[in-house]
């Protein structure tokens, strides 16, 4: 198992915050990955989540659904060789991409979030940024924050 990597720092070469202005929070963690997979095999990986958190979404999308919020459409996951822009990459919109990083992420009514996976320097990277659209996003992501970073970080540990 490799050493998950914190920063505190998105790479200078990452896409991710690309026309994404004004974010609140954001992390990014990395493992030492000099494997040959495509970025998009990647992306797979990483989001291929323990089935613990499909219960956590179920959950999640019955308390945010009540709020008019966006819910996870009974977590339908979108596989593909390849994740073009617009289409699903396994649970997000892929916003952008290019052959070392592909950009997730969702605009809703409390806040609006990418996220990103980048393959650089013998590294692969993990990467959120969030905005804040008002003060239930605020509040909806300090009880989020917590299961996000596990559910973010966890993948990384698994080689």
């Amino acid at each position: 198992m490799n050493k998950v990597i914190t920063f505190l720092q998105i790479p200078s070469q990452s896409i991710l915050l690309e026309g994404f202005s004004g974010f609140h929070y954001v992390d990014c963690f990395a493992i030492d990955y000099p494997g040959s997979e495509s970025i998009d095999a990647n992306v797979t990986r990483l989001f291929a989540t323990p089935s613990w958190t499909d219960l956590l979404m179920v959950v999640r999308d019955k308390l945010v659904g009540v709020f008019g919020l966006k819910t996870d459409k009974k977590n339908e996951h979108h596989i593909a060789q390849r994740y073009e822009v617009g289409e699903r990459a396994v649970m997000f919109s892929v916003i952008a991409r290019n052959e070392n990083e592909i950009v997730m992420g969702e605009n809703d009514k409390h806040l609006n979030f990418r996220t990103s996976v980048l393959k650089a320097n013998g590294r692969v990277y993990s990467m959120t940024a969030i905005k804040y659209n008002n003060f239930f996003g605020r509040f909806y992501f300090f009880f989020v924050k917590p299961f996000h970073t596990l559910i973010h970080y966890c993948p990384l540990k698994i080689n």
